[in-house]
Formats: C-alpha cells, sequence, structure tokens
C-alpha cells in the first residue's frame, strides 16, 4: 500500500468536486484507505465495486506517478473513421457548390468515382446527419395552389380582391 499524502478532508473536497465518474472512483479508493475504511486490495474492491486487480494498477499508478497519473484516463484510439478527413473536406467544398447533390445516391457515387470510397446509403446518411449536421436532400416542390399567384409567395386570400 503507497502512502498518501493527502488529509481524508481534502480528498473527499476533491472527490465531491471531480464530475468524470472514473476519476471520482479513484479519488474514493484513495479516501477509504485514508480513513482506514478499508486496508487491503481485497477490502477495497467490494466497496469500490472493482476487481482487486484493478485496485492493485491503481495503486501501482499512484505509487510510480502522484496523483497526475492515477487520475490520468487512458482512452483506447477507436476505430478509423470510414471516411477520411480530406475526403470529408472536400465533400464540403462539393456540396457548397452551387450545382451541389440532390440525393444521398448522387454523394455514394462521387464518393466512389473521386475518392474510391464504396460506403453504404445508411451508413453515408448517418454519418451526413450526425458528423456534418447535414443532408443533401432538395427543398420537395409545392403544390401549385400554395405557392400563390406568382409561383413564389404562399397564397393569402385576404389579400387582393377579397
Amino acid at each position: 500500500m503507497p502512502t498518501i499524502t493527502e488529509d481524508a478532508d481534502e480528498l473527499k473536497r476533491l472527490m465531491k468536486q471531480e464530475r468524470h465518474p472514473l476519476k471520482r472512483q479513484r479519488l474514493h479508493m484513495r479516501y477509504l484507505v485514508v480513513s482506514n475504511q478499508a486496508t487491503t486490495r481485497t477490502a477495497l474492491a467490494p466497496l469500490l465495486g472493482v476487481n482487486r486487480e484493478t485496485v492493485g494498477d491503481w495503486l501501482r499508478q499512484y505509487a510510480d506517478g502522484g496523483r497526475e497519473q492515477l487520475l490520468t484516463i487512458r482512452t483506447p484510439p477507436g476505430k478509423a473513421p470510414i471516411i477520411p478527413a480530406p475526403v470529408v473536406a472536400a465533400l464540403r467544398d462539393h456540396r457548397s457548390q452551387p450545382d451541389g447533390v440532390g440525393s444521398y445516391h448522387e454523394v455514394r457515387v462521387w464518393l466512389f468515382e473521386q475518392h474510391g470510397i464504396d460506403i453504404a446509403y445508411k451508413t453515408l446518411a448517418n454519418f451526413l446527419h450526425t458528423k456534418l449536421k447535414t443532408s443533401p436532400k432538395v427543398v420537395r416542390p409545392r403544390h401549385r395552389k400554395k405557392r400563390g399567384r406568382r409561383g413564389d409567395l404562399p397564397h393569402d386570400p385576404g389579400a387582393a380582391g377579397a
């Protein structure tokens, strides 16, 4: 068990201020040790809801690098994006052109022809909606009766001749 330099009150204050649940759990571990509520990894594990090996890893991190290393949460790199960043930039440029893109199918064809990326329709629609916050679909035409007499303004029945 490494020596913990902070007192129980300071650790309790830090634990209450911490918003990240994993960091709070690690601060809670140190609080339990300092307040003598648990003195072994086996006693700490059920109180924290983790395996005793996890508690041992945390104690080793604290012994090696102090509080900074203990509170460093490693996140795995994850899956590579299906559409690389340069292609996303090119897609944004292509969308901003006057002719634009009229459908998801047109975007799929453009991605395949220009960049060799074959992507499923549903995956592309989800990507455009979530990552780019856009939709390639154009506004559907309105019925002539809803457009008004000039074709571009809504019809106001009380305006003229009523």
